[in-house]
């Protein structure tokens, strides 16, 4: 990168100046001091709201937890995941705020649905789903504003594999008989 540079249309860099932050090139022909200025790279980011490592995506982004197991208020285990919508309005907090920010954003949404399914009985969670989303949404966005994003959209997918299990127990309990 040489000293006029080209920033995509609704993306932005950040740029460093003998490594602390010095200025945000915003979209348009820009100009960087060789040698004095470096581009702030973000490999840890894999690609996520990013572009060639280190051009920032100001457009929304979605991110997956994995699905993993929870235990609601009643004891019943279901299976678990969110979709989280989010996109950058602050990207010097960002980067600088957070080590690595779609990790982290992950983390939040997992650990608030944990939390709010965990607060929750079965039947509150399988029949006002948008309660829940509205939860994890609300502890999300607390922390959310530190880190420089917007949460756009929150949708949480549950499973509850313990009916089916009951309803095979007794199946085959019926059966025996």
């Amino acid at each position: 990168m040489g000293l006029l540079y080209k920033v995509p249309n609704n993306h932005v860099v950040l740029i460093e100046r003998f490594g602390k932050h010095s200025r945000v090139l915003s979209s348009g022909l820009q100009i960087k001091l060789p040698f004095i200025e470096s581009v702030k790279t973000l490999e840890d980011w894999e690609g996520i709201a990013n572009k060639e490592d280190y051009q920032l995506d100001l457009s929304e982004h979605l991110l997956h937890t994995p699905r993993r197991q929870f235990k609601t208020m009643d004891n019943i285990t279901v299976f678990a995941d969110v979709s989280i919508g989010w996109r950058i309005t602050d990207a010097v907090k960002a980067v600088y705020s957070i080590e690595v920010l779609p990790t982290s954003i992950v983390y939040m949404g997992t650990k608030a649905l944990r939390t709010n399914i965990g607060d929750l009985y079965l039947d509150q969670i399988l029949s006002d789903r948008q309660k829940l989303n509205d939860m994890v949404a609300g502890r999300i966005s607390e922390i959310s504003k530190e880190w420089g994003i917007e949460i756009t959209k929150i949708e949480t997918y549950v499973k509850c594999d313990s009916l089916d299990r009951n309803r095979n127990r007794k199946k085959v309990i019926s059966e025996e008989k």
